[in-house]
């Protein structure tokens, strides 16, 4: 709970999270309105966001096998779960939590049905697993040995550099779970934009961080940091899972887009 906590209040402190007896957190930020702040408080129980379990949710599990059913290469399953397994207890369903609770601060006076909230937690797991490819990704090219107290994946005796192409099928997945569950949606296509655009954008802040580390010290200044901390770690770590939602919840003001990445990156 309070590493959960802690992580969000990196948000310039616009979030907050916290622990609500018996058993579940409680999502508190000031919401921006027309004439002043309003405090907002949404709450979500941990079975919500599926927190200590170590394997995906069978609504995730399930558009991967029929993907994998589709092109007969039921003889890879053992291989991709493992793959998505081994690397989810590393990541912190914090991207999923914040969807969860955004939905639910958005929506709050229209009656949440059990189907709206599965489709803020399938968005939630969709930032997941784009974590989970970039943390193979990340650890390749760091010469990484251990991520949360575990061997990385590509460090695995049978695994080596294929991790590569596992982290490039992980990636993928994404855009077949948003075809599953969002593909006659009106809002389906700026999911999917947005979801590439941030993968790509946290693409050009790894170039950026791999190309400083290699380079001479005097590069690294306060201005560099926060370029690629905002690039690498902000946009897909905060606001991603803030914007996915915002889109589920019929957002469409671009100024509301613009104001919520500002908070993300602030």
């Amino acid at each position: 709970m309070l590493q959960l906590g802690k992580s969000l209040r990196q948000i310039k402190n616009y979030k907050m999270l916290k622990p609500v007896l018996p058993n579940c957190f409680r999502w508190t930020w000031l919401k921006p309105q027309f004439g002043g702040l309003k405090m907002s408080y949404s709450t979500v129980t941990p079975q919500e966001i599926h927190l200590g379990q170590t394997e995906l949710p069978d609504y995730i599990r399930e558009p991967i096998q029929n993907v994998l059913n589709k092109h007969q290469l039921n003889s890879l399953s053992e291989r991709i779960f493992m793959s998505l397994e081994y690397t989810l207890p590393r990541c912190k369903n914090q991207a999923l939590l914040i969807s969860l609770l955004t939905y639910k601060d958005l929506m709050e006076s229209q009656g949440l049905k059990a189907v709206d909230l599965r489709r803020a937690q399938i968005l939630g797991w969709c930032v997941e697993l784009l974590h989970m490819s970039l943390l193979i990704f990340d650890d390749i090219m760091d010469h990484g040995t251990l991520r949360y107290g575990q061997l990385c994946w590509h460090k695995l005796e049978h695994i080596g550099m294929s991790g590569i192409n596992d982290g490039l099928i992980i990636e993928n997945i994404i855009y077949f779970v948003l075809h599953e569950y969002f593909g006659d949606k009106e809002y389906y296509v700026e999911l999917c934009n947005l979801m590439r655009e941030v993968t790509l954008i946290t693409a050009y802040g790894q170039l950026m961080d791999l190309m400083v580390s290699q380079g001479s010290i005097a590069l690294f200044t306060k201005e560099m940091f926060r370029d690629i901390s905002d690039r690498k770690t902000a946009l897909s770590a905060f606001y991603l899972p803030l914007a996915l939602p915002m889109h589920l919840a019929g957002v469409k003001n671009p100024i509301a887009f613009k104001q919520t990445k500002k908070i993300s990156l602030d």
